[in-house]
């Protein structure tokens, strides 16, 4: 038994290496555009694979004036993935740390496709409405759906936005505000 397991994992490794290949929504680099989107802030880059999915994954992040860390994560293959974060110092984030937020993930090539001239805008929406000020408060965080405002049309999609306080006093940030894109799907 160990033999005939021993002479089947060259190929399934093979498969393994295939299937990570064989991902339809592509990783477009938009460094360039990140790094305009604050003049003046620092920008890192990564790129990775998910140890679980086995899935190509890019990540940017910026610092801001005020100290906050804003992070975009770009996760594709078989769908796509984007999930913006931003960390901040203070309770509650600065506007102009939800607007960055807002205008990092309108960038992206999944947001441009699906939502055209739409996020950005809808998510400032979000970030000024009341649903969005009760999450914030709420003990441990909240996440919900804003598919009433944004949806891919033609396509399943979700479009979700979480917040949270962050509680340890080692921590340099405050909150955590965060908005996660997917598009398309199995």
């Amino acid at each position: 038994m160990i033999k005939t397991m021993l002479r089947m994992l060259p190929a399934l490794a093979l498969a393994e290496v295939a299937w990570a290949q064989d991902c339809s929504v592509q990783l477009v680099d938009i460094g360039a555009e990140m790094a305009g989107l604050v003049p003046g802030a620092a920008i890192a880059t990564s790129d990775a694979v998910d140890p679980d999915s086995n899935e190509p994954v890019r990540r940017y992040a910026l610092i801001l004036a005020d100290g906050s860390l804003l992070t975009l994560e770009q996760k594709h293959c078989m769908m796509a993935n984007v999930t913006a974060t931003l960390l901040s110092p203070e309770p509650e984030p600065s506007p102009e740390g939800l607007d960055a937020l807002a205008r990092a993930q309108a960038l992206t090539p999944t947001a441009m496709q699906w939502f055209g001239d739409e996020m950005a805008p809808a998510l400032g929406e979000e970030f000024a409405s009341p649903r969005f000020q009760e999450a914030l408060g709420v003990p441990g965080g909240s996440s919900y759906s804003i598919d009433d405002r944004l949806s891919a049309s033609g396509e399943s999609s979700e479009v979700i936005v979480g917040a949270a306080q962050l509680s340890d006093p080692l921590s340099p940030y405050e909150s955590i505000v965060w908005v996660y894109v997917g598009v398309g799907g199995l």
